[in-house]
């Protein structure tokens, strides 16, 4: 990638076979919650690498995104209105956060 000064960053276009589109979905894990609706991770890429989760109901319907803060690295689970955020501060340790559902 570019680093120093003068550095320019490719884009894209720049690199051959690139794909035209990312599919927003590759794989991972599947949250279901509490009220029935599944969060279902976004792809990241090195361009744009935070993380978003498309909130569907039980209807299929895209209610709404959640974008994790930059120092959130995961939901780990949910408790009675509330869900539970991992951050890591090493490959070792780490802490839980809580935060209000929905």
């Amino acid at each position: 990638g570019a680093v120093g000064p003068g550095a320019t960053m490719k884009t894209p276009a720049d690199i051959p076979n690139w794909p035209a589109f990312i599919e927003p979905y590759t794989g991972g894990t599947l949250i279901a919650t509490p009220d029935g609706k599944v969060l279902v991770p976004r792809t990241m890429t090195a361009f744009d690498p935070t993380k978003v989760y498309d909130v569907v109901n039980r209807r299929g319907e895209l209610e709404r995104e959640i974008e994790l803060s930059t120092e959130m690295n995961s939901i780990a689970g949910f408790g009675k209105g509330c869900v539970y955020m991992w951050a890591a501060r090493s490959e070792r340790y780490g802490y839980l956060e809580r935060h209000p559902w929905p």
